[in-house]
């Protein structure tokens, strides 16, 4: 099967990748946006994670046809890069309503968010959908190389040692889709790519250079240095788009309000029930937003979302990196009459990685083009003396007001928690 893809052209689909494709499942993606709440502010932003994936899959397998090419030696056999491919295809099955705003605004609301376990992380159900579509469709794989494509979606809870002895050709193969040493990978590629497309930011960064010049060296991806300008511009540009489009105070605004309509919707449900069960789980998609209106979900909150009536953004602070206890209690003042249903805190980290992880930058491998077997760190000095050796993540609280009468009031209490 081939499909055309406006980011990547002309997209070659094996029939294992169509299997998984042609599947409720799988095409369910088709109703999730890939940048959440995006499109209510860029409304060009309409792309979806359907694809977002196979442009992932696509980017997976020239990554690893170059690879094979330059080096014959690795022990890449086809059936091993498909697997590979199939990882990248699968890798966002397990997003759900507004891709990271259920997880990040929703979830986290939840009384019982504590107990979710691992059904917290989009990369838990998305294991989880891999299984049931490989059962439910009768899909021609063997145990171990389910697990292989597994394996390269959640990287941090692999089973290489259980894999197949003739694909046990390097741990490298699992940081081709989800690189967790330093974030270079195929996934962001695509959606740098994708979304600045979508929203016209003009930032884009040439990620040709990297597919085509990448060298396992040690059991590790490495990049000639001469390229390492484009390696700290992808990062830069990641943080761009973090800071000025994805937390875009509307955008913060509706995924807080659509947050706010799924906890009302979810009343009475056991949401730990909804996201561990494959079939009920695929129900919940951008779709859920008419679901809201027909079941009549808190009307003068839907009338809101569509008068543009939204939360308004109190203020927004620069915080310490550990401070991730700041909350509606903190803003609370019996003086100012301001109480925790007045507000919404917004509490999020942005720069080159996501999450509790380490300074990408100094993970980094290269190599000189007159040695192609030796590698060695990258040195941020390289680049610039500019690059702080340490800070590479940045926090930021930020507070709305849901009930416009009480504004004035929660900013002086905004004042107070930060002067």
């Amino acid at each position: 099967m081939l499909i055309f893809d406006n980011i990547h052209g002309y997209v070659e689909v094996s029939p294992l990748a169509q299997q998984f494709i042609d599947t409720s499942e799988f095409q369910r993606l088709r109703n999730i946006h890939q940048t959440g709440a995006l499109s209510y502010v860029f409304p060009t932003a309409v792309h979806k994670r359907f694809e977002h994936s196979i442009g992932t899959y696509h980017l997976t397998g020239q990554m690893m046809s170059n690879l094979n090419k330059k080096q014959p030696n690795l022990g890449l056999d086809d059936r091993l890069i498909e697997l590979i491919k199939i990882g990248g295809l699968c890798h966002d099955l397990g997003h759900c309503t507004y891709s990271h705003a259920f997880d990040d605004c929703f979830l986290r609301k939840l009384d019982n968010y504590c107990d979710l376990g691992d059904a917290k992380e989009h990369e838990f159900r998305s294991l989880m959908l891999v299984d049931h579509i490989v059962k439910k469709y009768d899909i021609n794989l063997e145990p171990d190389e389910v697990q292989v494509i597994k394996d390269v979606i959640s990287p941090e809870t692999n089973k290489y040692d259980e894999w197949r002895e003739k694909n046990k050709i390097g741990k490298f193969v699992l940081d081709i889709v989800c690189n967790t040493k330093n974030n270079i990978d195929v996934d962001k590629f695509d959606y740098i790519a994708r979304d600045n497309t979508a929203v016209g930011l003009k930032l884009g960064f040439d990620y040709s250079r990297l597919l085509q010049q990448a060298r396992i060296i040690d059991d590790t991806i490495c990049y000639p240095k001469k390229i390492i300008d484009d390696i700290y511009h992808m990062f830069f540009v990641r943080y761009r788009l973090h800071k000025t489009i994805y937390n875009h105070k509307s955008v913060n605004a509706i995924e807080l309000m659509l947050a706010d309509l799924m906890m009302d919707y979810s009343k009475g449900k056991n949401v730990k029930s909804w996201i561990n069960d494959p079939e009920k789980f695929i129900e919940f998609t951008d779709d859920i937003y008419y679901m809201f209106k027909i079941n009549k979900v808190n009307p003068e909150l839907m009338n809101r979302l569509d008068t543009r009536n939204l939360y308004s953004m109190v203020g927004s602070q620069l915080v310490n990196l550990d401070r991730s206890d700041i909350n509606e209690d903190n803003f609370v003042f019996e003086d100012l009459g301001i109480v925790k249903k007045d507000l919404v805190v917004k509490n999020y980290k942005i720069g080159y990685v996501s999450g509790n992880r380490d300074n990408p930058l100094d993970n980094i491998y290269l190599y000189n083009s007159d040695d192609l077997n030796s590698k060695f760190l990258a040195d941020k000095s390289m680049i610039s003396s500019l690059m702080h050796p340490d800070l590479y993540q940045e926090r930021y609280v930020r507070v709305f007001c849901k009930d416009k009468s009480k504004m004035n009031n929660l900013k002086l209490a905004f004042d107070r928690v930060f002067k």
